[in-house]
C-alpha cells in the first residue's frame, strides 16, 4: 500500500492488492520456456485468470478447505516457496553443517573454532536484525534480500580459493553478514503469503529439511571422496538457481503490510475471515499510526517489546534454544570424529536428522493449532534433555544416528511454529513491522548460537568434549525454567490466543469488553472506557470517536 495519508486504511481484498502489485509481462526471443517457470511462477496472472480466492471457490462451487479453493496464481506462489526454500537452504546445507570441521582442517583449535563460530554467528545475528528492521523502516525488502543472499553465496564460495587463517576468518564473517537477513526476509514474505491459501508455512519451510536430508548426506560423500572444498561447489551452484529464483519472488506484494487489523467476532465456520482479534498482552495500537514517520532500528525493536507483554520473554527462551543448538551444532560433529567417526557419518547424521524432521514439519502448524506454543516449547525442553544427556554418554559414535531423529523436536516441531505465532500474535498489532519482529527472533536464536559456539569450544578445550555437554545439561535446566514463566504469564494474561479455542476464548473477552464500552459511552463516560484498557469506535455515543481511530485493547 501507499504511504499516502489521505487513503482508506481499511485493509483491501486479495484480488485488488494482488492486482497492484502485478506489473506488464517482459518478451523477448528464446525464452518461452524460462518465461513459463520464471514469470508465470513469479506471481503474473495470466490473461483472464481469476486472481481473488473468494470470487474462484464462488465460481468452482468450493465450500470448506480443499485444494481446489486456493486459485492458479496462489498455487504457483506456493510452489514457488517450495522451491525457494529448497535451493537456499540446499546452499546453505552445503556449508553450515560442515564449517566446525572445514576450519578444523585449517589448523584451528578447539578455542579457536570457538572463536571464529562465535564472531560470525554474530555477525549474522546483528545484520540479520539491524537489516530487517531497515527493510521494514524503507520498504527495500526485496533489495537486502537478493543482495544478502548473493553476497553469501559468492563470499562463501571464495573460502576454496585460500585456506590462510586470515581469508577464512574475513571471508566467512563477511558470508555471515550477508547471510543474516536472508532468512528473516523470506519468512516475513511467506507467512503472509500463505494466510489466505488452504497450506501454512510450515509446509514450505518442510521443503527447506528435504534439501538439508539430500545435500548433506551428498556433500558428505563428496567431502569423503574430493576433498574439503567440493562442498564449495556444491553451494556455489545451488545458490545461483536459489538467487534466480529469490529476484523473482513476490516480495512487493506481500512484504509491505500497513493495514491495522480490526477486531471482529470469531467465527470457527469461516476460518478465512480477513478481520483479525486482539491477542493477550498486547497494548493499545498506536493512534497516531499512520501519520507517524517510520520508527528506527532501535525504536521499532522496543516497540515491539512493548507492545506486547510476551515478546521479551519470548525473546530469552529462543536466545537459551540457539545456546544449545550451538553447542550442539558447533561441535557435535567434532565429537564424532574424536570419536572415531568419517566426513561420511557426519552427514549421515545431518541427513537422518532432516529426513526425520519432514512430517514434523508438514504436521507442525497443526500441533501449534490445537495445543499452542507453550507445549510445544516444552517438547522441545525435553527433547534438548534427551540429546545432550545422549552424546555426554556416547561411546560408539554410530550409535549417534539413534539419537538425531530427536533433533526433529527441537528444529522441525519449533521452527515452523515460531515463526507462524511471531507474525500472528506477538507483531498482530504492528503489521509494519513484521520483518522486524521475524529479525528479533532470527537474531535471538543465533546470538544464543554464538555464546553455545564460543563457551562450548572453551570448555571442550579445557577439559575436553564429553565434559562439555554434560555441563550443557545446566542450560537445559535454565530453559526449563524460563518456558515455566512464559507458562505462567501467558496464563496471567488469558492463556494462549493461537489455539482455535484461544481465538475464540479471546474474541468472546473482547465482544464483553465492548458492549460494556457501547454502554459507558452512552453515558459518557469516557474516564471508565480508559481505566478499563478497552477502546471502540461507537457512531453516534457519547463517547464516541471516529471509526478510523477504532482500536482494540487487552490489559497486560
Amino acid at each position: 500500500m501507499s504511504d499516502n495519508g489521505s487513503q482508506s486504511h481499511i485493509p483491501a481484498p486479495d484480488g485488488a492488492r494482488s492486482s497492484s502489485a502485478h506489473s506488464s509481462e517482459g518478451s523477448g526471443p528464446g525464452i518461452e520456456l524460462l518465461r513459463y517457470v520464471i514469470v508465470r511462477l513469479g506471481g503474473k496472472p495470466r490473461p483472464g485468470e481469476v486472481d481473488d480466492r473468494n470470487t474462484y471457490r464462488s465460481e468452482k462451487g468450493v465450500v470448506g478447505n480443499a485444494k481446489e479453493g486456493d486459485t492458479p496464481l496462489q498455487r504457483r506462489e506456493l510452489v514457488h516457496a517450495k522451491l525457494l526454500y529448497f535451493f537456499v537452504f540446499a546452499s546453505d546445507a552445503s556449508w553450515e553443517p560442515f564449517a566446525a570441521y572445514v576450519l578444523s582442517t585449517r589448523n584451528m583449535s578447539n578455542k579457536m573454532i570457538g572463536v571464529m563460530l562465535t564472531m560470525m554467528t554474530l555477525a549474522n545475528a546483528m545484520c540479520g536484525w539491524l537489516f530487517s528492521a531497515v527493510a521494514d523502516r524503507y520498504k527495500l525488502h526485496k533489495v537486502i534480500a537478493i543482495v544478502s543472499f548473493g553476497g553469501f553465496v559468492a563470499m562463501t564460495g571464495s573460502l576454496a580459493f585460500n585456506n590462510e587463517l586470515w581469508f577464512t576468518a574475513v571471508f566467512g564473517i563477511l558470508a555471515q553478514c550477508f547471510w543474516g537477513p536472508v532468512i528473516p526476509m523470506m519468512d516475513n514474505v511467506t507467512v503472509n503469503m500463505v494466510q489466505n491459501t488452504t497450506e501454512d508455512y510450515s509446509k514450505q519451510r518442510l521443503w527447506a529439511a528435504v534439501a538439508w536430508a539430500l545435500f548433506c548426506l551428498g556433500d558428505g560423500a563428496i567431502m569423503h571422496q574430493i576433498g574439503q572444498n567440493a562442498n564449495l561447489a556444491v553451494m556455489a551452484m545451488t545458490g545461483l538457481v536459489g538467487l534466480l529464483l529469490m529476484a523473482i519472488y513476490p516480495f512487493e506484494k506481500y512484504s509491505n503490510k500497513d493495514e491495522i487489523p480490526k477486531a471482529i467476532p470469531y467465527d470457527p465456520a469461516n476460518e478465512q475471515h480477513t478481520g483479525v482479534t486482539v491477542a493477550t498482552g498486547e497494548a493499545r495500537l498506536d493512534q497516531n499510526f499512520r501519520i507517524r514517520k517510520p520508527p528506527s532500528f532501535w525504536a521499532s525493536t522496543c516497540k515491539l517489546i512493548q507492545a506486547n507483554a510476551l515478546f521479551l520473554p519470548f525473546l530469552s527462551i529462543i536466545v537459551c534454544i540457539g545456546y544449545l543448538f550451538g553447542t550442539i551444532d558447533g561441535y557435535l560433529a567434532l565429537w564424532i570424529v574424536e570419536l572415531g567417526g568419517t566426513s561420511g557419518l557426519v552427514g549421515a547424521m545431518f541427513a537422518v536428522a532432516s529426513v526425520v524432521e519432514l512430517p514434523f514439519f508438514f504436521y507442525s502448524d497443526n500441533v501449534y493449532r490445537a495445543v499452542g506454543m507453550r507445549v510445544i516449547l516444552l517438547v522441545s525442553c525435553l527433547a534438548y534433555f534427551i540429546r545432550v544427556l545422549s552424546y555426554s554418554l556416547l561411546i560408539n559414535p554410530f550409535y549417534v544416528l539413534f539419537v538425531e531423529p530427536f533433533h526433529a523436536l527441537t528444529i522441525a516441531m519449533f521452527w515452523g511454529p515460531c515463526v507462524t505465532y511471531v507474525n500472528d500474535v506477538l507483531v498482530r498489532n504492528n503489521p509494519d513491522l513484521k520483518a522486524t519482529g521475524q529479525g528479533s527472533f532470527f537474531a535471538s536464536f543465533y546470538i544464543g548460537r554464538s555464546i553455545g559456539y564460543s563457551l562450548a569450544g572453551w570448555i571442550s578445550e579445557s577439559v575436553g568434549m564429553r565434559f562439555m555437554f554434560k555441563s550443557t545439561l545446566i542450560a537445559v535446566g535454565f530453559l526449563c525454567l524460563l518456558v515455566a514463566n512464559f507458562w505462567r504469564m501467558e496464563q496471567n494474561n488469558g492463556g494462549p490466543f493461537e489455539t482455535d479455542m484461544g481465538r475464540k476464548r479471546h474474541s468472546e473477552r473482547d465482544l464483553k469488553g465492548l458492549g460494556k464500552l457501547d454502554k459507558m459511552g452512552a453515558n459518557g463516560d469516557n474516564d471508565a472506557t480508559e481505566r478499563t484498557g478497552l477502546l471502540s469506535a461507537s457512531a453516534g455515543g457519547g463517547g464516541g470517536t471516529n471509526e478510523d481511530d477504532e482500536v482494540t485493547h487487552l490489559e497486560i
